[in-house]
């Protein structure tokens, strides 16, 4: 982050996007995020667990 802040910033928004798409296809949903923390719900455990 010291380094390059627009990369780092860039490459978490990126990531962020990927495991959003895992969850929702998991049957799950972001119910908050900030920073670098993303908080999903899941319909079942079962979803839950498979999205790993």
């Amino acid at each position: 982050m010291g380094e390059d802040e627009e990369a780092t910033v860039r490459t978490i928004t990126a990531h962020r996007e990927v495991i959003t798409m895992v969850i929702q296809k998991y049957r799950g949903r972001v119910v908050d995020s900030s920073e670098d923390n993303i908080l999903p719900e899941f319909v079942s455990v079962v979803d839950a667990v498979q999205s790993v």
